[in-house]
């Protein structure tokens, strides 16, 4: 999740005028230890001078960036994770391609958990802390090797 103040908002750079509805901040705070997803890709559409756009987008809920990545209007899309503390376990955030990412259940109960494979790691995100290895079951919902 993130909240950004109003004072931290400002004017497109250069004058250019932006989208109806987009505000521009120059800074945001990440709430919570949880996982930010970053999405880039590239736009299918041809912009005003000929070329393609690339965009890169953050995300605080892995559902909501996945729904963007399958949005028909993006090309060469990949998918980054910045991962906390609490996932890692390590004192130090963790910036990493997403390979696969595998929608699990707890251990106990129905809660879902992720396993996130990445290029510098396979690790479990679960909002119970769940070690890594005890996760049951699976469903892919991001493969790089497809949906990039």
């Amino acid at each position: 999740m993130f909240r950004a103040h109003e004072s931290w908002s400002r004017r497109w750079p250069d004058g250019m005028h932006s989208e109806p509805g987009f505000t521009f901040y120059n800074a945001t705070e990440l709430l919570g230890p949880m996982p930010i997803w970053l999405l880039q890709a590239t736009t299918t559409d041809l912009g005003e001078q000929g070329w393609q756009s690339a965009r890169r987008l953050a995300f605080g809920l892995l559902s909501d960036a996945l729904d963007a990545a399958r949005l028909a209007r993006w090309r060469h899309r990949r998918l980054y994770v910045l991962l906390p503390h609490a996932v890692t376990g390590v004192e130090r955030l963790i910036l990493a391609r997403c390979t696969t990412v595998t929608e699990c259940a707890e251990p106990v109960g129905q809660d879902q958990c992720w396993r996130i494979e990445t290029e510098s790691g396979t690790f479990l995100w679960s909002f119970h802390r769940t070690p890594l290895g005890e996760e049951r079951g699976g469903r892919i919902v991001w493969s790089a090797d497809v949906c990039s």
